[in-house]
């Protein structure tokens, strides 16, 4: 693409620093968070949100220095307004006015970034209803009792949760079924 051999070491560094200059953003949108400068233009009744993580193995500096995984969690967290067909599928869907937020954040540090971010781009009074939708994480659960905020369990976790409690495998896919309907 550059014309150019580029060594290992050098697009390391420049993916390095575009880390950090996303890093800087994220934080400076947290703080405009907290100092109440956000409130968004775009106003809806419902919004749904999904969230979960990612365990990476690390290398170097970025690998833990506690324990004795050598992974991290990267945390991610989607918002959109709604879904609507994808064409030319039968079956197929796509989000409506989808944001996104990710980063090896502790739990507390990843809320206030996913909260920022819904309210850069919507006005926090407007919404009467978040779907959240996930694997129950404590984290990813960590606005219930907000008003208006609803939990729902993701589908893979749903068939889990049958598969692990249900020792009867026919009453198992009936479960499924039963759950999908």
């Amino acid at each position: 693409m550059t014309n150019e051999n580029l060594s290992h070491t050098t697009v390391w560094n420049v993916v390095q620093k575009i880390g950090d200059k996303l890093e800087k953003q994220d934080q400076e949108k947290k703080a405009r968070y907290e100092q109440g400068k956000f409130n968004g233009d775009r106003e809806v009744k419902m919004l749904f949100q999904e969230a979960d993580g990612i365990w990476l193995s690390m290398q170097g500096k970025d690998r833990p220095k506690r324990g004795k995984s050598k992974k991290k969690e990267l945390k991610l967290a989607v918002n959109y307004e709604g879904w609507k067909k994808r064409k030319g599928q039968k079956e197929g869907y796509v989000v409506h006015n989808k944001t996104a937020c990710a980063g090896f954040y502790d739990s507390k540090t990843f809320k206030k970034l996913w909260d920022a971010t819904v309210a850069e781009k919507y006005n926090m009074d407007e919404i009467e209803m978040r779907i959240i939708n996930g694997d129950g994480d404590p984290w990813i659960k960590s606005s219930l009792g907000e008003e208006g905020v609803h939990f729902q369990l993701d589908p893979f976790h749903i068939s889990r949760a049958i598969l692990r409690n249900v020792s009867d495998k026919k009453q198992v896919n009936k479960l499924k079924k039963l759950f999908r309907k």
